[in-house]
């Protein structure tokens, strides 16, 4: 366990807080069945697919195939502001970045309940950035990279394989577990 304090206090008059509010209204969206193979001449950050304010989101037998690329800041698959997120089947062979400069296959904001299972994630820089996340659940996946920005909290992995990278855990609460995985190359908490 781990206590922090702010990094940056609302009382100083330069920052406030935010509030959004997203109503739900019981649609579901399925994203399934495609390959996207992504272009070698990309230069900028792209966001291939961007989900907000979905409670009930699918991603199914989806694969992203993107070249090397001297890019940066990649998000192939952002999520913002949703609730009961899954994966199934989901492969993420690249992203636009280079190995020592920022840029995820999947970045979350504000996400509650995502599980992904049979998951094949692995980036230049790594395959999951996320800020805000509680309630994960990761199983029967060969990934390269779990990160929590700001906060986290109970994030599970099961029969998991992590490559050549490290997991970067920061301002996080409850239970982060690992139950039957496998580090290859990998540096399993930083």
């Amino acid at each position: 366990k781990a206590v922090n304090k702010s990094v940056m206090p609302y009382n100083n008059g330069n920052s406030v807080p935010e509030c959004k509010y997203y109503p739900a209204n019981n649609k579901s969206v399925v994203i399934n069945n495609l390959t996207f193979n992504r272009s070698p001449q990309s230069k900028y950050k792209t966001y291939l697919c961007e989900i907000t304010g979905i409670d009930g989101f699918t991603i199914e037998n989806v694969a992203v195939n993107t070249p090397e690329n001297n890019g940066e800041n990649d998000q192939i698959i952002t999520i913002n502001n949703c609730t009961n997120v899954y994966f199934n089947s989901l492969i993420i062979d690249g992203t636009y970045s280079r190995p020592d400069y920022s840029g995820y296959g999947i970045a979350m904001n504000n996400v509650w309940n995502f599980s992904a299972h049979n998951m094949y994630g692995h980036g230049n820089w790594g395959v999951f950035g996320t800020n805000n996340i509680s309630n994960v659940s990761i199983t029967n996946s060969d990934i390269n990279r779990f990160d929590i920005h700001c906060y986290g909290r109970d994030v599970s992995f099961k029969s998991v394989t992590f490559r050549n990278k490290y997991n970067q855990f920061s301002s996080v609460y409850g239970t982060i577990s690992f139950d039957e995985c496998v580090f290859i190359n990998c540096v399993p908490v930083v």
